[in-house]
């Protein structure tokens, strides 16, 4: 009558069940830092490109413009008017970088949602004792 149980996993199957499942959680940890990586970049490189066309159109409008302004002033008038005009352009760049500045004072750290996940697992591990 050998009705037996199997006999019970030894401590060297356990600390390997461990080591997998530690193994498991950083290789699930680094896949989410890669992906974030990737959606980071992508979002970079289009906000870059995006910004240079809308630069490079801002500016070719912003003298066109002008110039078109300034030009139809009499002669007489062209110095104030072209004064005016800096003045005003250095008064919305500022305007913009002050904004800019905050803006990415608030910004929200990269790869937060791989950190996020990283100190529940260190606070599930604290859990264990």
């Amino acid at each position: 009558m050998s009705n037996a149980d199997p006999p019970a996993p030894g401590l060297f199957h356990s600390l390997r069940k461990l080591l997998d499942t530690g193994l498991e959680i950083v290789h699930n940890r680094i896949e989410l830092f890669t992906v974030e990586a990737q959606e980071e970049w992508q979002r970079l490189v289009s906000l870059t490109v995006m910004a240079v066309v809308g630069l490079i159109l801002g500016i070719a409008g912003t003298v066109v413009l002008t110039a078109a302004i300034v030009f139809a002033l009499p002669a007489s008038w062209r110095a104030y008017a072209l004064v005016a005009f800096g003045l005003a352009y250095l008064a919305g760049a500022a305007m913009v970088l002050l904004r800019l500045n905050r803006r990415l004072k608030q910004a929200p750290p990269l790869f937060a949602e791989s950190l996020g996940q990283i100190k529940k697992d260190r606070e599930w591990l604290g859990t264990l004792h």
